[in-house]
């Protein structure tokens, strides 16, 4: 199994080849740091299954729309998927091509529609009628054939997608327009940890309406198929992952049509890191409890510490601090939000903490903007670095 880029070498903690106390000595925390190796090698994990399968991978750049990320991405082949005219921009501003953009969102305003077909993204993901009606309405205008894939869920639980009776209706009125074009369907976006099983019972039941449609002569070229599973960019799921890529062809046999995924935290997976500070430690009953100056929404816990969340001290215990570690409580400077209770060493004010399994947002450390400074957001490749978000004061947030 492949390292961790964050290790210990010569008692402290790196990422890549940089120290990160170097990085702490020159910014102040907190921050996020991101490894551009760690993103590159799961990129190329989660396209390594299809080798034999065209597939489009649309990074979600709503998870963290920092130029550098995107850019370190777009260089490995990942197109963007955006979800307003801001995020196209960036997108652009990063020299994403046009034909590797697609168009996600949950209601679309007049000035996004027209900014992306005057881009000329590839597809824009859509997920009710009223939506479908404004970018009709736009395309005439512009005497343009806008490039739909309806945003579909099977089990009609999403909030936010067609279900299987409007979708028939959407699919209805698209074949009668002279301004939009059905590309194909799409499953929802949702980052959740499905099962195996579950991943299969989904495709199945997409793979069955895109037959329905063959069958009444209605061509799907494109299957949309959300955020992806995460196994897909485990590399010790491999076995896993190739016999998702089968059941895909077998379901699909004979359909002369394109996959694509729209990860964003998946694509992250190990290659990020929130560095924090102890602000104190005090001892209630029998654990401790530390504030540090990292700030926690609870609303924003479950998506920004994963099951295999861990956290690390800078400086490596030594042998004999090994067998003095107690549970430590850890909580924000507000006291808003706290993580799973852990073993650490005695930890001091002032010292530093690695958090991983930390989620792309790097805006999860302010759950309002105007209260707290916006965390930095540095990249990693090797043993340089580039700030890539400086810090943003409280004020420059109000202005």
């Amino acid at each position: 199994m492949t390292k961790s880029v964050f290790a210990y070498r010569n008692g402290t903690l790196c990422v890549e080849a940089l120290p990160l106390v170097e990085l702490a000595e020159e910014i102040d925390t907190p921050f996020y740091c991101t490894s551009v190796k760690q993103l590159r090698r799961n990129l190329h994990s989660f396209f390594a299954p299809f080798k034999e399968s065209p597939v489009k991978i649309n990074y979600a750049m709503k998870e963290n729309g920092t130029l550098a990320m995107v850019r370190a991405l777009a260089q490995e082949g990942s197109g963007v998927d955006v979800t307003c005219v801001g995020e196209l921009s960036r997108a652009i501003e990063a020299n994403v091509a046009s034909q590797h953009i697609s168009f996600s969102g949950k209601s679309f305003s007049h000035d996004d529609v027209l900014a992306v077909l005057l881009a000329g993204v590839d597809r824009i993901n859509v997920a009710s009628l009223s939506d479908l009606l404004l970018i009709e309405g736009v395309a005439v205008t512009l005497n343009k054939s806008a490039p739909i894939v309806l945003r579909f869920d099977p089990d009609n639980m999403a909030r936010h997608c067609f279900d299987p009776c409007s979708l028939d209706s959407a699919i209805q009125h698209i074949l009668k327009s002279d301004s939009l074009v059905l590309r194909g369907l799409a499953l929802p976006r949702e980052e959740k940890e499905f099962s195996f099983l579950e991943h299969v019972r989904r495709i199945e039941k997409l793979s069955s309406f895109v037959w329905d449609l063959y069958r009444q002569d209605i061509s799907v070229e494109h299957i949309g198929l959300g955020a992806g599973p995460a196994f897909l960019v485990q590399e010790d799921k491999a076995e896993k992952a190739s016999l998702y890529v089968r059941v895909l062809d077998e379901m699909f046999d004979n359909l002369v049509c394109s996959f694509s995924f729209e990860p964003g935290e998946i694509l992250t997976r190990g290659a990020r890191a929130l560095i924090t500070r102890v602000v104190q430690s005090k001892k209630i009953d029998n654990k401790m409890e530390m504030t540090v100056d990292a700030y926690q929404n609870k609303k924003e816990l479950s998506k920004t510490f994963s099951s295999k969340q861990e956290i690390m001290p800078m400086r490596e215990a030594s042998s004999s601090a090994l067998f003095d570690t107690m549970v430590h409580d850890v909580v924000g400077g507000a006291s808003e939000g706290s993580v799973p209770a852990c073993l650490l060493p005695e930890m001091m004010p002032n010292d530093l903490l690695v958090m991983t399994g930390v989620c792309v947002r790097g805006d999860a450390l302010t759950p309002a903007l105007g209260r707290r400074p916006l965390a930095p957001e540095i990249l990693v490749s090797g043993a340089r670095h580039a700030v890539v978000r400086r810090c943003v004061a409280v004020v420059e947030q109000m202005a």
